[in-house]
């Protein structure tokens, strides 16, 4: 999931193998401004299928 900065969710995937956001939304090109994402993943350990979170931010400039 990616957010703008005033915490609109402007991308959403659950399909692995999809290409990722293209830095649109809306079909228009997204502002430049800093957007926050989240990752939701299984990861695979010792331990068996782990949830695991990431989540940081990234900024387009145009």
């Amino acid at each position: 999931r990616i957010y703008n900065r005033w915490g609109a969710l402007v991308f959403e995937s659950t399909d692995p193998d999809a290409i990722g956001w293209d830095g649109n939304y809306k079909n228009e090109p997204a502002p430049s401004e800093v957007y926050f994402y989240t990752l939701q993943y299984i990861a695979e350990t010792d331990l068996g299928d782990m949830p695991m979170e990431k989540s940081g931010d990234l900024t387009i400039l145009r």
